[in-house]
């Protein structure tokens, strides 16, 4: 994502005057609403091709242009800007937005050179995959890419979950139910729904058990994976989602109903966690993870 050039005299009635200048917030929520605002307009691809070392640093100004003549003709594909040549080149008051608690990583993903350029892990492809047992070619293609995003940024990554049989659902299922509680279930699957799987259980009632938790998750048609959490932090968890996101997934922090995040569930730009990452049953982060829709027809 790009910000306008708020200091030039040809801003002052053009794209600072409509949005809000996001270097003057003094608070991360604050500042997730204006880089919202931002995201949907403002995204600019490369004009050049992205290697290690020529990646743009966090803060440098950037040098952009539309590749149709005006902005209300264009789109978010529209936008590119050209190779930075100056690495101090760079305005001191978005790296400060860096100082904000819950920013603080941001910046370590451009350092050493190992920021991703937009595009840049589309480059792998539906050939460049090869889909086991227990993967759809789509799950495949997703996760080869997030692996390189987040290993890239000198990060984890382990895929904990792929594609289940209604029998595997279940006994997640019962994992939930006897490892966080029943409210775990219901807050993850829906009152309905959730209420029905927890008097399933209850009742003993294996057949409609089987056959409401076939109806629960995307993992049953191969179109979600779950990867583990707990290694990271919060600030890490940050990057993790918004990379997520950035591939074409839709991620949901796991568990729900236990007192594990601050916020969990789908929506979650910031994760921040109330207890000890991880542990046993009982405790709030007990099998603690991030799971990760992906679109049926994902290329």
């Amino acid at each position: 994502m790009i910000l306008p050039n708020y200091d030039t005299e040809e801003q002052g009635e053009g794209l600072s005057g409509i949005l809000p200048d996001i270097r003057k917030v003094d608070n991360v929520e604050d500042f997730i609403r204006y880089f919202n605002l931002y995201k949907s307009s403002f995204v600019a691809l490369s004009e050049f091709r992205g290697k290690m070392v020529n990646s743009p640093q966090f803060g440098q100004r950037l040098t952009c242009y539309l590749t149709k003549t005006s902005l209300s003709r264009a789109n978010l594909r529209d936008i590119r800007f050209v190779q930075p040549t100056n690495p101090l080149d760079v305005d001191q008051d978005v790296v400060k937005l860096a100082s904000l608690e819950g920013l603080e990583t941001i910046p370590k993903i451009f350092q050493n050179n190992i920021s991703s350029l937009m595009g840049q892990y589309s480059g792998i492809s539906m050939e460049d995959v090869e889909a086991n047992d227990k993967q759809s070619p789509e799950q495949a293609l997703f996760e080869a890419r997030l692996k390189e995003a987040l290993t890239q940024r000198g990060m984890p990554f382990h895929v904990t979950d792929r594609s289940r049989t209604p029998e595997d659902q279940v006994q997640r299922i019962k994992n939930k139910y006897y490892g966080n509680g029943k409210q775990e279930v219901i807050s993850t699957y829906g009152a309905n729904r959730g209420a029905a799987l927890v008097k399933a259980i209850e009742a003993g009632d294996e057949e409609t058990l089987l056959k409401v938790a076939s109806k629960t998750s995307r993992h049953l048609k191969g179109s979600a994976i779950d990867i583990r959490s707990y290694h990271y932090t919060n600030e890490e968890m940050g990057v993790v989602l918004a990379t997520i996101r950035e591939l074409g997934g839709n991620p949901l922090v796991e568990p729900i109903a236990t007192k594990c995040w601050e916020k969990s569930g789908r929506n979650v730009e910031i994760a921040k966690r109330l207890a000890t990452p991880g542990g046993t049953k009982g405790k709030p982060c007990y099998n603690e993870h991030i799971h990760i829709d992906i679109p049926d027809d994902y290329t």
